[in-house]
């Protein structure tokens, strides 16, 4: 699992701001953190697409969102992101047959994509269980089932929480949520000031 907080924090904020707020200081810093938390998790899945060419729905759906209250309770808002190694079958993958040529038969391949990162495999293959999985499958050399065959042993790729820890990734998502803090905060506040006449 990977967490991930709002670092643009109440540092940012004066105490003199703060007190203007009064009494609606908390609400105003729970719902600036609320709307980078949603962000967070926004621009989180738009880049874990485009890295792993996992499809958006899964990936939006590995993100967990722990609202602040507006009862000042913002040290334990944060976002989540948990999930499982990824069975290969669920990425892109090409499959390249055995070929005849003057120089023997060629092995046939299979190719799978993980985003901008292209695995080879040359004894891989693709089956479908009695439960209806499908999976990209290896035999496992020597090591034989009670009926004698080769055991088989599906290829996994990285989880979601693998990719969100990639520090590209990291710093992109906590420097919008850094932006996305400030200008809510400051929309927030403008809008209380002026409510209450404390400008």
């Amino acid at each position: 699992m990977i967490t991930m907080k709002i670092d643009a924090g109440q540092s940012r904020i004066s105490s003199s701001v703060l007190k203007k707020l009064g009494d609606k200081a908390d609400k105003v810093v729970a719902d600036a953190t609320n709307r980078a938390l949603a962000g967070m998790r926004t621009d989180g899945t738009k880049l874990i697409v485009k890295e792993s060419g996992i499809v958006r729905k899964k990936v939006f759906s590995s993100f967990t969102v722990i609202k602040a209250s507006s009862s000042g309770q913002t040290h334990n808002a944060r976002v989540e992101i948990t999930g499982n190694p990824i069975g290969l079958a669920k990425f892109k993958y090409k499959f390249k047959k055995p070929k005849n040529s003057k120089k023997g038969l060629s092995p046939g391949s299979l190719s799978v994509s993980l985003g901008q990162k292209t695995i080879t495999f040359q004894h891989a293959f693709v089956a479908t269980m009695k439960s209806g999985h499908v999976g990209i499958f290896e035999r496992q050399r020597g090591v034989l089932t009670s009926s004698g065959r080769e055991k088989l042993q599906e290829l996994f790729g990285p989880s979601i929480p693998q990719f969100a820890g990639r520090k590209h990734i990291t710093d992109t998502v906590q420097f919008k949520a850094q932006e996305r803090f400030a200008t809510r905060f400051n929309q927030q506040m403008e809008r209380w000031l002026n409510k209450t006449g404390a400008r």
